[in-house]
């Protein structure tokens, strides 16, 4: 038999002799086989080599099993078919482990947890590992922890309790942040008659509690201090808090609202905060599923941006769209404005005398008197949710039955309602509601225990008994405010500081969730540099294609303390992005910001960076003249790099391909695949654009051999390199060469596929070229309804353009377009 270590350092046991793991692949290959059992091969290529295209993951996956086949281990690997899996005759310690955790046999389950799942071990370039590796570890961990304080409860219950003692001990080591923690520890020292012990225990509770998370402690450790002053008993039980009544419903007054939603296809509800807006959105879906997009102040520099963006996309396809604002957020959001043009708007007043009477009647069970509606309409103006809360504290205090008006020092706006809601609740809920406050729209138990020092168990309670109070609600098992003017009641009542302590460790506990954006939000609010962190969420977002996020937040990542290489690296990225959303102004300006950095910074290296810029901005203007001014300085310059002389001859040849000079242009581009280091191998993305660039040269001159060849080569290229942007060229080669040569099915199957990938990738330019390839060949097919249907598209993208030749291209294709019209009319 053999043993599998996996929990600490991983190794093998077979007797007394020990083997290590040959790589870090090859444990955490055997890791998701134990915890996952037998899974597809297919599977373990993509998740331990992401950048790998199938076939080549598949390979290293085939080396690192013959690695494995090496080692005790081999023996016990079964390949069925198309998937991996571990014989029964091997036996680990994390299976152990679990399986007798949910037996309920502690005492015999703890002995196999030696630590973390794989300690030490870090996959940074495999993320879809390294979070299935970090999910484990968590899962594990918290099992762990729920074992260890099983156990101690069960030795104290056997009179055990120095034992006992010593597991909390253990368990306050892994996190002295668990509040809790520190009280089994002080109530188990008071057992045992150690005051002194109690009290010093008390105190480090007290300092850590502060300096981590500016808390004091909760009144029942507090009672646990004073006990061991006095030597008194502890008391055992807590009073749990009693039921909350039912609540009535949410939406009254609106029926002539709701009716009208029924009637409108596209609608902008506006309204002052608390009129409704999001319950009656809500009710107006009904049972519908719907896509839910927030935009709210987080983001100050680009407010309310995902759903902008979003919300542009529906326009575009002609999706439904229900939208709720304040007033004064369009006038802040100019794009929102522009974009809310075409919704019918939908202005939500306050409660009419009516309204007041039905919902009063409604949270009462009784008919309210005349003078107290009056009252009730004057202190609340008729905002629903000030009427909620005001109707809500009156009924706790004065009981069920009809409400009388209150004394005018028990009548409180929403803010102080609020807030004495949440303080009736206990410190321990009131200090996991100003955790959740700082959260964001929503919130997971897992992130407040974190920050409050309870653990979970302790916060899920208080989270159940805020929602019975109506200050949450529970969604998708997420929690959230049943209203923004709750979150931003109790995040008013934090001092800055507190609120900056709790910002921080949000953003500690979500860096294991890797959200880079929500962590630099946080951190931003903390007063920190959170630079580095908007710089990994403008990466993230560049990797599933949200192009002006990513601008969005690497602008902010640039106001912050980058260091000069990752500046560098930023403004390059940036200069990508806004020529793949077609915007040659913010490209422009950002080539202008990167030759200032440059001068700057002093470097002959950067400077000749901000050049090569300013070449490819200039191509892509169609003004081919500068190119070969400039192109020709920078291919002389005897400080550019190897892969900097290339790039500046693939720019330089470009240019001579579209002035028509091929011969110029074909030698430029074979001394550039000649500098050393651009090969397949070495820089693949530069090697597949210069064969690229003579597979465009071999067509223009009619050598469809040596275009195949080229276009070969250039996919080989992309692919080694894992380029999404390479693939689409590659698409577009296929296009070209089946074009040229008369295979127009072959050629419409390419252009269709370049535009599915460029909405896709939402990179404009390149739709616009798909678009305007695939009405060549309906113009060619004579396929009027086709071409005049793609010529609409075109003619909406591009409108407004300053590129003579795109506008010039547009109106060649309509006036094929017309005659065709006119010849088959």
């Amino acid at each position: 038999m053999i043993r599998i270590t996996l929990l600490g350092r991983g190794e093998l046991r077979v007797g007394e002799e020990v083997v290590r793991f040959p790589t870090r692949r090859a444990s955490a290959l055997c890791a998701y086989l134990v915890l996952e059992g037998e899974t597809p091969r297919s599977r373990l290529a993509a998740l331990l080599w992401p950048d790998h295209e199938e076939p080549s993951a598949r390979v290293n996956l085939r080396q690192e099993l013959r690695r494995l086949r090496t080692t005790p281990l081999g023996a016990h690997l079964h390949a069925g078919g198309d998937s991996l899996s571990l014989s029964a005759e091997s036996v680990s310690d994390a299976g152990l482990f679990e399986r007798l955790s949910r037996q309920g046999d502690f005492a015999a389950a703890l002995p196999h947890y030696g630590g973390r799942l794989l300690d030490g071990t870090e996959f940074l370039d495999a993320p879809e590992l390294a979070d299935w590796l970090e999910a484990q570890r968590e899962r594990l961990q918290t099992l762990w922890t729920a074992a260890l304080a099983a156990q101690a409860r069960a030795l104290e219950d056997g009179g055990q309790v120095a034992d006992a003692l010593a597991l909390w001990q253990q368990l306050l080591r892994t996190d002295e942040l668990r509040e809790r923690w520190h009280a089994e520890v002080m109530r188990l020292h008071l057992r045992l008659g150690e005051r002194g012990a109690a009290l010093r225990q008390f105190a480090r509770c007290q300092t850590v509690l502060s300096a981590e998370l500016g808390l004091t402690p909760l009144p029942e450790t507090l009672a646990l201090a004073e006990q061991a002053r006095r030597a008194v008993p502890a008391p055992s039980a807590h009073p749990r808090p009693r039921p909350a009544l039912p609540l009535p419903p949410l939406l009254v007054g609106r029926a002539d609202a709701q009716a009208a939603l029924r009637q409108r296809a596209d609608t902008l509800i506006v309204g002052e905060p608390g009129i409704g807006k999001s319950a009656l959105a809500r009710a107006a879906c009904g049972q519908v599923k719907v896509l839910i997009l927030s935009g709210h102040e987080a983001g100050q520099h680009t407010p309310f941006s995902p759903a902008t963006a979003a919300l542009e996309r529906c326009a575009e396809v002609g999706t439904w769209v229900l939208a709720t604002v304040r007033p004064h957020e369009l006038a802040q959001n100019p794009a929102a404005l522009r974009l809310s043009v075409p919704l019918t708007r939908m202005s939500l007043g306050p409660l009419g005398p009516a309204d007041l009477h039905e919902l009063t009647r409604a949270w009462t069970h009784a008919a309210p008197n005349p003078a107290f509606l009056a009252w009730l309409c004057s202190a609340t103006a008729g905002n629903p949710l000030a009427v909620r809360e005001t109707l809500r504290l009156l009924r706790d205090t004065q009981g069920e039955g009809p409400l009388k008006v209150p004394p005018e020092s028990e009548a409180a706006p929403v803010r102080e309602m609020v807030l004495q809601r949440a303080l009736r609740l206990g410190v321990q809920a009131q200090r996991v509601l100003e955790a959740a406050c700082v959260c964001g729209p929503a919130f997971s138990v897992r992130q407040l225990a974190r920050c409050t020092a309870l653990d979970e168990w302790t916060c899920l309670d208080l989270l159940e008994n805020a929602q019975q109070a109506g200050l949450l609600e529970i969604e998708e098992q997420q929690f959230r405010f049943s209203h923004d003017l709750i979150r931003r009641a109790i995040l008013s009542s934090l001092s800055p500081v507190r609120a900056a302590l709790l910002h921080r460790r949000m953003a500690a506990e979500l860096e294991r969730s890797g959200a880079p954006e929500q962590v630099a939000q946080h951190l931003e609010a903390a007063g920190e540099d959170a630079s580095g962190w908007w710089w990994k969420a403008a990466c993230a977002a560049e990797r599933v294609y949200a192009y002006p996020q990513a601008l969005s937040h690497s602008e902010r990542a640039l106001a912050g303390q980058l260091t000069p290489e990752t500046r560098l690296v930023c403004h390059r990225r940036r200069l990508l992005w806004w020529r793949t959303v077609n915007d040659r102004s913010g490209w422009k300006t950002e080539v202008e910001r990167l030759e200032a950095l440059a001068y700057r910074e002093g470097e002959a290296g950067w400077w000749l960076e901000a050049r090569l810029a300013r070449l490819e901005w200039l191509f892509h203007g169609g003004r081919y003249r500068e190119v070969l001014d400039l192109g020709q300085q920078v291919v002389a310059d005897p400080n550019a790099t190897p892969e900097q002389h290339a790039r500046a001859l693939l720019e330089y040849a470009n240019a001579h391909v579209y002035l028509g000079h091929h011969a110029e242009a074909q030698q430029h581009l074979r001394a550039a695949l000649a500098v050393p280091g651009v090969t397949l191998t070495g820089l693949p993305e530069l090697y597949g654009r210069l064969h690229h660039s003579l597979t465009a040269s071999a067509l223009e001159t009619g050598h469809l051999a040596a275009a195949r060849e080229h276009a070969e080569l250039a996919r080989q290229g992309f692919e080694r390199a894992g380029s999404r942007m390479g693939q689409l060229r590659s698409l577009f080669n296929s296009f070209a060469i089946a074009d040229r040569s008369g295979e127009l099915h072959e050629a419409g199957e390419a252009g269709l596929l370049a535009l599915k990938l460029t909405r896709e990738m939402e990179d404009r330019a390149h739709e616009r070229l798909a678009l305007f390839n695939l009405m060549s060949l309906a113009i060619k097919a004579e396929d009027v309804e086709t071409a005049r249907s793609l010529m609409t598209e075109v003619e909406v993208m591009i409108e407004g353009e300053v590129d003579q030749r795109i506008v010039q291209w547009g109106k060649l294709n309509r006036a094929e377009i017309h005659r065709l019209e006119g010849e088959l009319g």
